[in-house]
C-alpha cells in the first residue's frame, strides 16, 4: 500500500519508471536490517567518492568505481523505502 500523497500506488511501480530500483515487501525488523547493512556498506565509499568527485569530473579509471559507488546509493534508497512501506509486527 503507497503512503499518502506520494504520488504513485504501489512500491514495485517505482522499478518500472526507473525512478528506484524495485522494492521488496518484508516485515520491519528485516527491513530495518537491510537499510543498516546498506548504509554501512555506503559509509565505507564516502572517502573514495569525495576523491573521485574533488575535481567535478570523473576520468576513464574512476567511471567503474563510481559506477559502483552509484549502485550502493540506490541500494541505500531502496532499502530506506522498504523501510517506509514495511509490514510492522502487530503490538
Amino acid at each position: 500500500m503507497a503512503r499518502p500523497g506520494w504520488g504513485w500506488s504501489t512500491p514495485a511501480t517505482c522499478g518500472q519508471l526507473g525512478v528506484l530500483p524495485e522494492l521488496r515487501l518484508q516485515g520491519l525488523p528485516t527491513a530495518v536490517l537491510r537499510l543498516i547493512n546498506r548504509a554501512t556498506a555506503l559509509a565505507d565509499d564516502y572517502r573514495r567518492l569525495m576523491e573521485i568527485a574533488e575535481d567535478g569530473r570523473i576520468d576513464e579509471w574512476e567511471a567503474p568505481e563510481f559506477e559502483q559507488i552509484s549502485e550502493n546509493i540506490q541500494r541505500v534508497i531502496a532499502a530506506g523505502f522498504e523501510v517506509l512501506y514495511a509490514e510492522a509486527p502487530p503490538a
